[in-house]
């Protein structure tokens, strides 16, 4: 693995993986002479015209609840619609749709495009390219990260976004601090790995972590968690908080920030 500043922060199990010697070019013996134009079999991929799908039509509408005339049947429906439809209400529900039609076919010649003998094929655990170049392209066009030479790879959910993480970063015995109120996922996957969520005090009326309660718990970790390593890591929501919905304000977000940062950067845990 190569050496880099937090590398004392990947779990043991993760540091420790290396590749299968029977994928490795070297690995063949001396004694066979490779074939000059071999056959790939690797992959184990079905002929895409085994596929039962010859091709998709796909109908996109942005306008939603196009078509939906509420039929109001009891009280709690009436408070739903309203909070459903704008001010002027059920009748606007009959507004013009605006909508597009595509076809998704077998093959495409297109490289930005998937037809159906790559989309329902065998892939790379990252992601189709097609599909990670559109996701750079809509996170660079509407949250784009404050920092460059970062990387995205497509998952299931997040159940398996914080499984990787969790995965990557947790060993037996490590802590990890959570907001007080969190997305239970994450808590389930770091003691799935034998690691254990830390409460931290949030604060509803600044918005956000109190990070005076933080700070205590960070210099005082030896008073409240006697024989426990210190934290590994925060997992926190900043923005839209679940399941509170808080924001943490940005300055507070910035002192949290600059103080952990020392504090899981240091070997000393």
């Amino acid at each position: 693995m190569t050496s880099f500043p937090l590398a004392h922060l990947i779990s043991k199990r993760s540091a420790g993986r290396i590749p299968f010697a029977g994928f490795l070019p070297d690995s063949i013996p001396e004694s066979i002479k490779p074939h000059p134009n071999p056959i790939s079999l690797a992959g184990g991929e079905p002929y895409h015209e085994f596929f039962p799908v010859h091709s998709l039509q796909v109908e996109v509408t942005d306008t939603p609840f196009y078509g939906k005339r509420s039929e109001i049947s009891s009280e709690s429906d009436r408070v739903n619609s309203q909070l459903l439809t704008p001010a002027d209400s059920i009748d606007s529900l009959n507004q013009k749709e605006n909508s597009f039609s595509f076809t998704i076919n077998r093959t495409s010649n297109k490289e930005q495009c998937i037809g159906i003998d790559k989309g329902l094929q065998y892939a790379h655990t990252a992601g189709l390219k097609p599909m990670l170049d559109f996701t750079f392209e809509f996170i660079e066009k509407t949250n784009k990260p404050a920092f460059r030479n970062y990387d995205i790879t497509l998952t299931n959910g997040s159940g398996n976004s914080l499984h990787r993480i969790a995965e990557l970063l947790v060993d037996e015995g490590d802590t990890f601090l959570v907001e007080e109120f969190t997305y239970k996922p994450f808590c389930q996957q770091v003691t799935n790995f034998g690691g254990m969520p830390i409460p931290v005090k949030l604060d509803f009326y600044g918005e956000g972590i109190h990070y005076e309660s933080l700070k205590d718990l960070l210099e005082n970790w030896s008073k409240y968690y006697p024989g426990l390593k210190k934290p590994k890591g925060l997992y926190t929501i900043c923005n839209g908080q679940n399941p509170s919905g808080l924001t943490q304000i940005i300055i507070c977000t910035i002192m949290i920030y600059i103080h952990i940062e020392a504090d899981f950067a240091s070997t000393d845990r």
